[in-house]
């Protein structure tokens, strides 16, 4: 994947506190029915050991967060909206348990950590059990074109 993309501010994020688990950054990205990509988006996710995690997109801005045992949370015009009921920690799924799964699609690497494909109609999720179950990747096929949200750095 190519760092052209990512302005100073992500490239400059890639610094992580001690006390996080890991720090991954997004490129979201659509691809024309002609092959051609268009980035539309530009997200940092950070987990702790806790399960805690909050995500941020840059060119559409948003703070999305998780508390365990609580809720997860959209931020925006200064309040916090509650979305779902929250786990009560980290998701911590052997790989061995993905190929049960119906929609088991096959093994791929993405950033550097090996990924469980899985296909649930005309979305596939790249899941990392290295790191919790992190969607490192997720492709939404459209008509014309498909939308991608992708991994190109975790930074434990």
């Amino acid at each position: 994947m190519s760092w052209e993309y990512l302005p100073y501010y992500v490239v400059r994020s890639f610094q992580k506190p001690s006390w996080l688990k890991y720090k991954v950054i997004y490129q979201e990205y659509v691809v024309e029915e002609d092959g051609s990509k268009r980035v539309t988006d530009i997200a940092t996710k950070t987990q702790d050991e806790t399960g805690r995690w909050q995500m941020t997109k840059l060119v559409n801005p948003y703070k999305m967060y998780m508390v365990p045992g609580e809720g997860v949370y959209l931020e925006g015009d200064g309040r916090a909206e509650f979305r779902s009921p929250a786990l009560t920690g980290p998701v911590r799924i052997p790989k061995e348990r993905y190929f049960q799964n119906p929609g088991f699609a096959g093994e791929e690497k993405v950033a550097g950590y090996d990924c469980v494909v899985i296909k649930q109609g005309s979305s596939t999720f790249y899941i990392s059990p290295d790191l919790d179950g992190e969607y490192l990747k997720v492709v939404v096929e459209g008509e014309k074109k498909k939308k991608v949200f992708e991994a190109v750095a975790v930074i434990r």
